[in-house]
């Protein structure tokens, strides 16, 4: 497994957008692949592609008002926007009234580092459920502002990211 890289590094301001028309789960995913595409020259329209065919696997909505849409893909490091909605939108149309979500935490992981994936994704949960950081978050007026609250609770929760990433 390589090292995961800082979430102040995988989260930069150029990551984090802020949605603020009410949309559907298809338009955020359409957004959110075309950011991905500007970072990092892959292909909007596929990952667009893997991204709706793993949530016909199963949702990414965890509760929190939060998802982690998530793929593997031929890339060397992980690659993360953050999508937060102005007003939540219907996630899964089986699942109303509870899937209602509002941040989300796209995420594409090398295909070759699962574990590095799997530490990712509890991270991601972990922020989802820290209500002060996301009562920040839904606050917030700029990608500058996300990006220093999630520095900041990332410095204060050190060890618990260091004791999810050990490989025990």
């Amino acid at each position: 497994m390589s090292a995961l890289p800082a979430l102040h590094d995988l989260l930069p301001p150029a990551h984090i957008l802020l949605i603020t028309e009410t949309q559907n789960k298809k338009r955020v995913f359409e957004q959110a692949t075309l950011l991905m595409e500007n970072i990092s020259g892959l292909s909007r329209t596929e990952l667009f592609r893997q991204f709706m065919q793993r949530e016909r696997q199963g949702s990414t909505s965890i509760g929190f008002y939060g998802a982690i849409p998530h793929i593997h893909t031929d890339i060397k490091a992980p690659l993360c926007v953050l999508t937060r909605l102005k007003k939540p939108i219907q996630y899964d149309a089986d699942k109303a009234p509870t899937s209602s979500v509002k941040t989300l935490f796209f995420l594409i992981a090398p295909e070759k580092d699962r574990q590095g994936h799997l530490h990712l994704l509890a991270i991601f949960s972990r922020l989802l459920a820290d209500e002060t950081l996301m009562q920040r978050i839904n606050d917030a007026d700029s990608a500058e502002r996300i990006h220093r609250d999630i520095s900041g609770w990332e410095q204060r929760h050190q060890q618990l990211l260091t004791n999810l990433c050990s490989d025990s």
